[in-house]
């Protein structure tokens, strides 16, 4: 037995979550951007697949990064020619001394043998959208450094808005098939509620549970859920 990887609990085998953490992940929806861009998330940004994207992002934890990584080499379409991370603001690269969209690409890579390929440079700094409604955020700037076929996946950490997706995706020049990100975390085109909740991981539980046709099987009264959760929900 070893300690947790998302919690710090013993409990642990081998360098993965523990029983409860792994309770705790629920599949992330697909998502469609404004832009029309598709981005697949492997999880919610809920529970243990919350911790585990702070302890790589803030922690450098690499161990993190072969759990998520896992999970989205499954999400990788089959017309994909090469994974694109994309960058960190160089400033917080330094700080925090890791680029968490490059090492969650490097491991999407090793288990899919689809190549790594650095298209993107980001600037020095933009302010920290964490927390942060579309209407409050600095778009963050990128540059194509190196030019790639058709076929392109984007990789990135966390999904909220979508707009650092959406600008990588157009410094790229429209040639980006799908986007990947470890974690959906907010609302994003008529998506999920605008931030991590109770209400997100219940509704989307409700619907692994019923579909949303309140079932016996569903343990979760469809009447507690808002309708407009029990309709994006449901698919």
């Amino acid at each position: 037995m070893s300690i947790c990887i998302a919690c710090g609990a013993l409990g642990g085998r081998n360098g993965e979550p523990c029983g409860p953490c792994l309770a705790t992940l629920a599949p992330a929806p697909e998502v469609r951007l404004a832009s029309g861009l598709v981005v697949r998330g492997a999880f919610l940004h809920a529970g243990a697949a919350r911790r585990l994207v702070h302890r790589l992002k803030y922690g450098g934890l690499p161990g993190a990064a072969h759990v998520l990584g896992r999970a989205l080499a499954a999400l990788v379409p089959s017309d994909a020619t090469a994974l694109v991370p994309v960058p960190r603001a160089w400033a917080r690269r330094a700080v925090h001394g890791i680029d968490p969209a490059v090492v969650l690409a490097r491991e999407i890579s090793s288990r899919c043998g689809i190549p790594v390929v650095a298209a993107l440079r980001a600037g020095a700094w933009w302010p920290r959208h964490a927390g942060s409604d579309r209407s409050r955020r600095t778009a963050p700037h990128y540059r194509m450094i190196r030019r790639a076929d058709f076929g392109l996946v984007l990789v990135d950490d966390v999904l909220t808005t979508g707009a650092t997706l959406e600008a990588a995706a157009a410094a790229l020049g429209g040639i980006v098939s799908r986007g990947l990100t470890a974690t959906v975390a907010s609302r994003v085109g008529g998506g999920p509620p605008a931030r991590p909740s109770g209400l997100l991981e219940t509704a989307w539980r409700h619907n692994r549970g019923c579909g949303g046709d309140e079932s016996p099987e569903c343990r979760l009264p469809c009447e507690t859920l808002p309708q407009s959760s029990r309709q994006w929900f449901v698919t």
